[in-house]
């Protein structure tokens, strides 16, 4: 008995779904008569990583939220010591994982992560 594959987001399950219908096997013998690439695995990756079923974050606290209304009331474009211990600290919770604190060298690492909560904000806000 084989254990069946979890899909990694929607490209997978619209394999599944093809293929329990036969509309996979339909495009593949089509595909063998006439050499004509389908291009459904590049879909199905490029669908994965558009609509990936990753784990998703926690949602905020009260407190968690009041924190972060309060850090994105003081715009800056340098982080503080203080602010950066907010942000290391509420994206380890909202995104399990162990804080990690990003050097100042890198910019980049410290906009995802802000992203990162200002998308699990905007929801609770909703």
């Amino acid at each position: 008995m084989t254990k069946k594959k979890k899909s990694k987001g929607l490209g997978d399950t619209i394999e599944k779904v093809t293929k329990k219908t036969g509309i996979k096997k339909a495009v593949e013998l089509f595909t063998k008569a006439t050499g004509i690439d389908c291009g459904c695995e590049e879909r199905k990756e490029k669908l994965n990583k558009m609509f990936s079923y990753g784990k998703q974050p926690n949602c905020m606290s009260k407190d968690e939220y009041e924190e972060w209304k309060s850090y994105n009331a003081v715009k800056t474009n340098t982080l503080q010591p203080d602010q950066r211990k907010i942000v290391t600290k509420l994206h380890a919770s909202l995104f399990n994982h162990k804080e990690v604190v990003p050097c100042t060298c890198n910019p980049k690492q410290w906009m995802q992560f802000i992203e990162g909560i200002d998308k699990v904000y905007s929801t609770y806000e909703r």
